[in-house]
C-alpha cells in the first residue's frame, strides 16, 4: 500500500523503473534541497524487497539508489531505517547487517542508520539496547532513534524505561537525535503515547522527558 501504484508494472522493465525512481529522488531532493537534514532514503529494507528482490545484485541496486540521492541533495544526510531493533537477540539484526554490508561493500554513501525503537510492554536491558546501537556505527557514523514509543499499561514502568532508554541514547557518542513516534494519546497508532494523556496531562514518562531534556 505504500509503493506507488505503478511500480508492480514497472517490475520487468529495469530501465524505465531505474529512471522512475530517479526521478523520484530529484523530484524530492528538488523540492526539499538544502533543507533535508536526515533522508530516510531506504525504509524497512528487511521485511520490503519488491523491488530488490527481482535483481541478483543487490547490494549494488541499494547502493545505486543512495548514489543517485547523494547526487539528487549533497548536502542531505542519507540514512537506512530499521524497526525492531530492541536490545534483544533477533533475526532483524543479522539481515539487517547483511544488507547494509552489502551496500558499503558496493560503495554505498551512508550517513547513518535509522533505529526505530518500538518497544512493546515488556522492558528490555538498556544496555543491551545500547550495545546494538553500537554494533550498527560499524557500517554508518551516526545513529538516530526515529520512532520510539513504549506501549506498557503501567504509566511509571513506561516512565522509568523511557528514561533508561534517553540515558541510553543521549550517551552514545553515535546518537545525533531521538524522536518521539508521536506524543499525545490523542493521535496515536497505539493509543498509548510517550507524552500526554488524552486530556493532556503529562504522563510520568513525560515528566522524565521534560526533566532530562529541559533539565538535566
Amino acid at each position: 500500500p505504500r509503493m506507488p501504484a505503478d511500480i508492480p508494472s514497472l517490475l520487468s522493465n529495469k530501465t524505465t523503473l531505474e529512471k522512475r525512481i530517479q526521478d523520484h529522488f530529484h523530484e524530492l531532493a528538488g523540492f526539499f534541497r538544502g533543507r533535508l537534514y536526515n533522508w530516510d532514503v531506504l525504509n524497512e529494507p528487511v521485511l520490503n524487497s519488491m523491488i530488490r528482490s527481482t535483481y541478483t545484485d543487490q547490494g549494488s541496486l541499494m547502493a545505486n539508489w543512495f548514489k543517485m540521492a547523494k547526487e539528487a541533495d549533497p548536502a542531505a544526510k542519507l540514512y537506512v531505517n530499521e524497526t525492531q531493533i530492541l536490545g534483544v537477540d533477533a533475526p532483524v539484526i543479522q539481515n539487517f547487517s547483511n544488507i547494509l554490508q552489502s551496500m558499503k561493500d558496493n560503495g554505498a554513501p551512508i550517513d547513518g542508520v535509522g533505529i526505530q525503537a518500538h518497544f512493546g510492554s515488556t522492558p528490555v536491558s538498556p544496555m543491551a539496547f545500547y550495545n546494538q546501537l553500537t554494533h550498527f556505527t560499524q557500517y554508518a557514523p551516526e545513529i538516530a532513534i526515529t520512532e520510539f514509543d513504549v506501549n506498557s499499561p503501567k504509566e511509571d514502568i513506561q516512565g522509568k524505561f523511557t528514561r533508561d532508554i534517553l540515558l541510553a541514547s543521549f550517551s552514545h557518542p553515535n546518537v545525533k537525535s531521538f524522536t518521539m513516534w508521536g506524543f499525545w494519546d490523542g493521535a496515536h497508532w497505539q493509543n498509548n503515547a510517550p507524552l500526554f494523556h488524552q486530556n493532556w496531562t503529562l504522563k510520568p514518562s513525560g515528566e522524565q522527558w521534560r526533566n532530562l531534556i529541559y533539565g538535566t
